[in-house]
């Protein structure tokens, strides 16, 4: 009887850490979901995920910068950019392994429709067989 508490025990354990974690990992994202992410210049961007694949999330970076996690954005008033503009730019897409994109720690800003023009070169990626950011 002692054995079976101390088996159920540790099950319950282990069940309540695997959930922990998955949670931490937030693996649920949404296709035209605008999230603030960290960015590798320091400070916050916004990525757009415009596709999901098994293991892979296809996302768009806009060029906008912030010192702070943003709360809110204009979604009208994100551009990606050239890399001619003088204030930086951003990535039109990119595709992105599921595990990576969690470590930029995404945050759901709000929702957006995913346009066609926006899928260009995710069907391009696709038609290719690309490879993966990791």
């Amino acid at each position: 009887m002692k054995l079976a508490l101390i088996a159920f025990a540790v099950a319950v354990a282990l069940g309540l850490a695997w959930h922990l974690a998955a949670r931490r990992r937030n693996t649920t994202w949404e296709v035209g979901g605008l999230y603030s992410i960290l960015s590798a210049e320091g400070g916050f961007s916004v990525a757009k995920v415009l596709a999901l694949d098994p293991g892979i999330v296809s996302i768009r970076i806009y060029k906008q910068r912030f010192p702070a996690r943003p709360e809110t954005v204009q979604p009208s008033q994100l551009v990606v950019g050239t890399i001619h503009d003088k204030d930086g730019f951003g990535i039109g897409h990119m595709p992105v392994a599921s595990s990576t994109f969690a470590s930029w720690e995404p945050r759901l800003i709000t929702r957006a429709e995913v346009l066609e023009s926006e899928l260009d070169g995710y069907r391009f990626w696709k038609e290719s067989g690309g490879g993966v950011f990791q």
